[in-house]
């Protein structure tokens, strides 16, 4: 059986009363999920994660789509790192 990490599940508009927040779950990798940072550009919320299953991924913030999925390490990924100029 594969276990998925659900690796995001926060709350989004601090500033808002706890009903108006918005909760999103992303189920991200198979096994671990090692790192993630988030990426503001043009005006869009990224989260980027890496994880045992050897993956990167790219996710919109807002509705958890996946967007891209980078493969071809031959190890786990543990850590990631956004580059100010990043093209996503």
């Amino acid at each position: 059986m594969v276990n998925y990490k659900r690796i995001l599940e926060t709350n989004w508009l601090q500033k808002q009363p706890v009903q108006q927040r918005m909760c999103i779950k992303i189920e991200a990798h198979i096994g671990n999920v090692n790192d993630l940072a988030f990426l503001n550009q043009d005006h869009r919320l990224y989260i980027i994660t890496c994880g045992q299953d050897t993956t990167v991924k790219i996710w919109a913030a807002v509705t958890g789509v996946k967007l891209r999925t980078f493969e071809g390490h031959d190890a786990p990924v543990y850590s990631v790192c956004v580059h100010l100029y990043c093209q996503c």
